[in-house]
């Protein structure tokens, strides 16, 4: 009866060893999933959207050119998004940015409020990356809610619709249970390229340099003026530093 209880203890001990090295591998695969059918969905939505000309060229207006809309469908419901107002809103709060960014307001608070535009699941768009395998919706405000699914824009820096004078800072997790987000930006080389894509365009970016900062260090993440920039910004050195990429729009 001894050896009986014995060998139960050594088996309960050995599946929980199992379990517990199989959870993170597992919850990766159940994530990338989650985030993959969310970017299959928006992809979907998309594809019913008007094509923006070239934003160089000033022969028509806004209202004429951009997207009229978009539909996104989930479990047999269909949503019409407004994607001419979402432009137009984003491209205002880029003006307003550049003529005064104050990094002091914090950087948790959504910019727009994207129910307002016929969007429900809460992606502005996605970000990829072929050299790292990089592939994450884009949800507005750096709260540990929207980081825990994917990556997450910095409220008070540019919205990504593209254009002179737009500093757009993404925010991601590094070392976080089972999923993987930021965790690869530090093997992006110089020259490597990330794009984004969202409801009326796609921007496709350049690295151009990266470096550690420190946890309160904003210097980094103001517009430069003329420059189309965007920064990723994770967490290093168990949370005591910040590692930065920046690039430059080259598409």
């Amino acid at each position: 009866m001894k050896r009986r209880l014995i060998n139960a203890v050594c088996i309960l001990l050995l599946l929980s060893s199992a379990v517990f090295l199989l959870m993170p591998h597992v919850s990766r695969e159940i994530t990338k999933k989650d985030m993959d059918d969310k970017i299959s969905r928006f992809e979907t939505a998309v594809s019913n959207t008007e094509t923006l000309p070239d934003e160089d060229d000033e022969t028509a207006s806004d209202s004429q050119n951009s997207p009229s809309g978009a539909v996104y469908s989930e479990e047999g419901v269909t949503t019409p998004i407004n994607v001419n107002k979402l432009y137009e809103d984003s491209k205002a709060y880029n003006k307003a940015l550049a003529d005064h960014q104050d990094m002091g307001k914090g950087f948790t608070d959504s910019v727009l409020y994207l129910p307002d535009y016929g969007i429900y699941d809460g992606m502005y768009g996605y970000i990829s990356c072929s050299a790292i395998g990089l592939y994450l919706p884009i949800y507005l405000g750096a709260t540990d809610e929207n980081m825990s699914y994917g990556t997450a824009h910095m409220s008070n820096t540019s919205l990504p619709t593209g254009g002179e004078n737009t500093h757009c800072v993404l925010v991601g997790h590094t070392g976080y249970f089972g999923r993987t987000f930021f965790d690869n930006i530090r093997n992006l080389e110089k020259g490597d390229a990330l794009t984004i894509k969202t409801y009326f365009n796609t921007l496709t970016y350049e690295v151009v340099s990266y470096k550690q900062i420190g946890p309160t260090d904003t210097n980094d993440l103001f517009i430069q003026k003329e420059k189309d920039m965007l920064t990723l910004v994770t967490c290093s050195q168990w949370g005591t530093r910040r590692y930065m990429v920046q690039c430059e729009r080259i598409i």
